[in-house]
């Protein structure tokens, strides 16, 4: 499982440093713009996790509750989000 550090790194690398070096950006505005891209997306990244964290706390406390049952779209819901989570927790750095 990739960090948020290297998904942010290769999407940096991989797409949107392209972006800036086709249209003829200043190679030290770039380097400038990485660093800034990079930490930013960790950051927004770290925050993700622990929203999606929070969600699946509560999808377990509504779990414990005895009544009233989940509707069967409460249970769509649940199950698509522990789905979600399963795919794509990070370990934060």
């Amino acid at each position: 499982m990739k960090t948020p550090r290297e998904l942010a790194e290769e999407h940096w690398e991989t797409y949107t440093k392209i972006i800036l070096e086709v249209h003829g950006e200043d190679e030290d505005v770039i380097r400038k713009c990485g660093v800034h891209y990079v930490t930013a997306m960790v950051h927004g990244l770290k925050h993700s996790d622990a929203t999606l964290g929070a969600i699946m706390d509560r999808i377990i406390q509504y779990e414990k509750l005895p009544s009233p049952l989940p509707s069967a779209a409460d249970l769509d819901l649940i199950g698509d989000i522990k789905k979600l989570l399963g795919k794509r927790f990070f370990i934060l750095e």
